[in-house]
């Protein structure tokens, strides 16, 4: 079975952060994004993202790279039998792995 390298998706899952006078400070709140931007990004760096409540900051700290056919194929039958769109089931395969 022949797998793809091209990378389907890239999630980062990071915690919120606040600003303070010489930095940031972590909450304990996380969540998982989607990173569609060309920069590189890699574990504890700091990134702008929309939330409901506005932009806040989050500290990445872990990077899921989510992959081509082979996967998309499994995830596929996954997301017909659960009744999920394809980003609520990437975003919820992230978040199970905390």
């Amino acid at each position: 079975m022949v797998r793809s390298g091209q990378i389907f998706k890239k999630a980062v899952r990071g915690r919120f952060v606040n600003r303070i006078e010489n930095g940031f400070k972590a909450t304990d709140e996380r969540d998982v994004w989607f990173y569609e931007l060309d920069p590189a990004v890699i574990p504890g760096d700091i990134l702008r993202v929309d939330t409901d409540g506005g932009v806040r900051e989050i500290c990445v700290e872990k990077i899921f790279y989510l992959a081509g056919s082979y996967e998309c194929g499994i995830h596929k039958n996954v997301i017909e039998h659960t009744g999920l769109s394809q980003d609520s089931f990437m975003k919820k395969m992230c978040r199970d792995e905390i």
